[in-house]
């Protein structure tokens, strides 16, 4: 389990297992890519093997940042409770774009141009928006 605290996140016990399982699973993939590559290599199929090549290389990246957490005991990056309260809102806002879009076509492109969501929220009229209410 990774626990989130102060100054980053610290693996557990589990985790660490976990870990150590997954990387003796990586490992053998790495080793049966490589084979196959090379076998793709001397059949001439140069595509494929760069193909094989490029995801084996994926894997031994994720590798090696897994056991750059273990060695230090640190767990991968967890989000922070704001970032998923920006995110919880950016969808929130998203969400009543698209409601306001089935409802109102020209109100919901309005805002769906003129409302950015991000690290900040903001409306930002390009020009005076009038809604003749009947």
């Amino acid at each position: 389990m990774l626990v989130e605290r102060r100054g980053g996140s610290m693996v557990d016990g589990t985790a660490r297992l976990e870990g150590q399982r997954t990387t003796s699973e990586r490992l053998a993939e790495v080793k049966r890519l490589k084979a196959a590559e090379e076998d793709l290599e001397s059949d001439g199929c140069h595509d494929e093997a760069l193909a094989a090549r490029a995801k084996r290389e994926s894997i031994e990246d994720e590798i090696e940042e897994t056991l750059g957490w273990l060695r230090e005991g640190r767990g991968p990056e967890l989000a922070g409770q704001a970032d998923n309260v920006r995110t919880n809102v950016k969808h929130a806002i998203e969400d009543a774009i698209d409601r306001f879009t089935a409802c109102v076509a020209e109100l919901g492109a309005h805002l769906r141009t003129n409302v950015a969501t991000g690290w900040d929220c903001i409306y930002y009229p390009d020009a005076l928006w009038v809604v003749e209410v009947c």
